[in-house]
Formats: structure tokens, sequence, C-alpha cells
């Protein structure tokens, strides 16, 4: 479901609630319009990535990513990243979540945490880099933890337009790859619920 805030004429706001099949719809006539479509998409996705930068971004500034260095990102990889992923970069820019290491610590559960979403450069240069090293070709790395091991997304699950995607977790010391989530959200959920 959607929720879309929308200014009634007297000036009150209207809360209109919409199933997901209309919401690509909605986003389909915004992007037609020539409105950023993450705007009006304020569903699930969006709220698990809000309270995550509220719970565990730190306090220094962060800035927005502009949707064009993302979109030329995309094209050196000739895939589309996912909107979840896309939102947080346009809204947050690069979210240091130090933390969340804290937390697990404390609470001594088995979450491999994470620490720094990485910039766009050196998402692309690590990501070949650490194909070169022993990592199994095919992923886009975007976030790291305090140790190396690395956070992705499957190149092949990035071939078309999609909201949201697995993540995988590289574990440098072991070379292997692990998916830790069905979805970006779902995995900012399991930090949202420590």
């Amino acid at each position: 479901m959607l929720v879309l805030l929308q200014p009634s004429i007297d000036g009150h706001i209207i809360h209109t609630i919409w199933p997901i099949s209309k919401c690509f719809k909605l986003i389909y006539v915004s992007i037609y319009a020539g409105i950023h479509p993450l705007i009006y998409f304020q569903g699930y996705l969006m709220n698990s990535i809000d309270l995550f930068v509220k719970n565990w971004g730190s306090k220094n500034a962060m800035v927005p990513i502009n949707s064009n260095d993302i979109a030329e990102l995309e094209a050196k990889f000739e895939a589309v990243l996912p909107d979840a992923y896309k939102y947080l970069l346009t809204t947050y820019g690069l979210v240091h979540s130090p933390n969340v290491l804290t937390r697990i610590c404390d609470l001594g559960v088995d979450v491999s945490e994470v620490q720094d979403f990485l910039s766009l450069d050196d998402v692309f240069s690590l990501s070949k880099l650490y194909e070169m090293t022993g990592m199994e070709q095919g992923h886009i790395l975007f976030a790291s933890d305090c140790k190396g091991n690395m956070f992705c997304f499957k190149l092949s699950n990035c071939r078309a337009e999609h909201e949201d995607s697995p993540v995988w977790f590289f574990n440098q010391g072991l070379c292997t790859v692990q998916k830790v989530s069905d979805s970006f959200s779902q995995w900012l959920d399991e930090f949202n619920n420590l």
C-alpha cells in the first residue's frame, strides 16, 4: 500500500491509500510529467530507509547525490540500481553508521554490521578491484563493514528497473558471497529492529 498526502482546495491534507498496482501507474505518470517519481513513492521502502538514517546515520552533514551522477554509474555497469538504494543516495547521500557495530556487540546478535555506504567512484572501482582479488564476478558493491567486507547487489538482478533488490555479503577473509536479505529495505530493517 502507498499513502499519498495531497493538499485539498481548502488547504487541508488528504490521505489517500493506493494499492501497489496503482503505485506503478502513479510513478509512470510522474515520470511522464517530468516530476521525480521518488517524491511520490512514500511507502514501506522509503520508511525503512528514513528510519535507518534517523536511527543510525552519523550526525555529520550528509549531502544528497545528484541523480545524473547515479545514472552515469548505472551506465558504467550497464545496469539499473534499485529504486530504494537510489532513494537513499538522492535523499541523504552517503550514510556513515558507526553505532550499528556498538549496538550489535551490546546485544550479541549475529548480524554483519554496515558502517559506510560507498561513494559512487568507490562503488565502481572497488567492485572491479574486489573481483581482481578473488570475489566472484558480477556484483555491485555499495557498502562496507569495519573489516573490509562488502555488501552488494548481484549485477544479474540489476538488468531491469525495479524498486528493490536482494542484498549479498562478500566475506573478504573467506572469499565467499552469501545472500543476507531478500531486499535492500528488509536489510535496513534488520538494523532498525535492533
